[in-house]
C-alpha cells in the first residue's frame, strides 16, 4: 500500500531524537521546511506508484517507467517548498518505493518477499534518459557531493552516452554520500539488516532511532552513537545531549535519513503494518 510508503516517510522525518538530524523537537524551522517539501512531494509518489501498476499489468515496459524524470520533479518542487538544497536521498528513495508497491500491489504480491527481483527489475531497467534526468535534478538542486560521487565512478553527464549506466548504476555511486541510495544491488543485504534493527524494536520510534544511530556509527563511524545504538533501551538525556553535539553536522547527518526510511519501509512491509 502506498499508505506504507507514506507513514515510513513520515516516521523517518519526525521521530525524535535523532542525534544532529530533523526530527519533530529541532529548535529551529528546519523541521518545517522539510515537512513543507513532504507535501509538494506526495504527488510524485503517487505518480511512481501508477507507473509501478502499469509496469505489472503490462500497459509499460520497465523502460517506460520514467523514473528519472519523476524524482527530478520530486526533487525540483521539494526545493521550491523549502527554498533550500532538499533532502534528495531521501525523497529519491521515496519515489522508488512508490514505484515498487505499485508494483507489489498490482501483482498482488508482498514487495518484502520480492524486493530484490523488484529493485533489479524497476532500478536496473531504467534508460539514459531516466539518467540524464536524474544528473539534471542534481545539478539543478545544487547537490555537488552527489554529482562528484557518480562522476568519481564515471559516470558524468558528458560521459554517459558512451556509458549508458541505469539508475541502479548511479544509485550505487551515489550511496557513499547519501543512504537515500542504498536501494540498489549491493547494498540490499545491509539494508535488510538494518531493517531488522527496527522490527526488532518494542517499537517503531524506537527502532527508527536505533537504526538511525547504528547507520551513523557504520556509515560515518561516529562510534558514540553506535555504542548507544546497542543498548537495550534508548536514555533520552544522552539522545539529547548528542544532538546538541552533533547538531553542527546536520547537512551530513540528514543523508542518513534516506537510508533509515528505506529500513523502516522494509520492516514495516515484512510486518504488513505500523506497530
Amino acid at each position: 500500500m502506498l499508505q506504507l510508503v507514506k507513514r515510513s516517510l513520515a516516521l523517518s522525518l519526525s521521530i525524535p531524537v535523532k542525534p544532529g538530524a530533523i526530527h519533530r523537537y529541532s529548535n529551529d524551522l528546519d523541521f518545517e521546511r522539510r515537512l513543507y517539501e513532504m507535501i509538494e512531494v506526495l504527488p510524485m509518489l503517487e505518480e511512481a506508484y501508477r507507473r509501478g501498476q502499469m509496469l505489472a499489468d503490462g500497459r509499460i515496459a520497465a523502460s517506460e517507467m520514467d523514473l528519472g524524470n519523476i524524482i527530478g520533479k520530486a526533487l525540483r518542487a521539494a526545493m521550491e517548498a523549502s527554498g533550500e538544497r532538499p533532502l534528495v536521498g531521501l525523497w529519491s528513495a521515496g519515489v522508488v518505493s512508490a514505484a515498487i508497491e505499485g508494483y507489489a500491489d498490482e501483482a498482488g504480491i508482498k514487495a518484502g518477499g520480492s524486493l530484490r527481483s523488484l529493485v533489479t527489475r524497476i532500478l536496473y531497467s531504467t534508460t539514459l534518459r531516466d539518467s540524464e534526468s536524474f544528473l539534471e535534478a542534481l545539478s539543478g538542486v545544487g547537490d555537488s557531493d552527489l554529482i562528484n560521487a557518480i562522476e568519481s565512478k564515471g559516470f558524468s553527464a558528458s560521459s554517459l552516452q558512451l556509458s549508458s549506466p541505469s539508475l541502479g548504476d548511479l544509485f550505487e555511486a551515489a550511496s557513499s554520500v547519501d543512504k537515500g541510495f542504498m536501494i540498489n544491488s549491493k547494498e540490499y543485504g545491509e539494508l535488510v539488516e538494518l531493517s531488522k534493527v527496527i522490527s526488532s524494536s518494542k517499537n517503531i520510534a524506537v527502532g527508527v532511532v536505533k537504526a538511525y544511530l547504528q547507520l551513523a556509527g557504520s556509515a560515518l563511524k561516529l562510534k558514540d552513537l553506535y555504542d548507544l545504538s546497542q543498548h537495550a533501551e534508548l536514555d533520552a538525556s544522552t539522545l539529547v545531549k548528542l544532538d546538541r553535539k552533533y547538531a553542527p553536522q546536520r547537512d551530513l547527518l540528514n543523508r542518513l535519513l534516506g537510508g533509515v526510511f528505506l529500513a523502516t519501509y522494509v520492516a514495516v512491509i515484512e510486518k504488513g503494518s505500523l506497530w
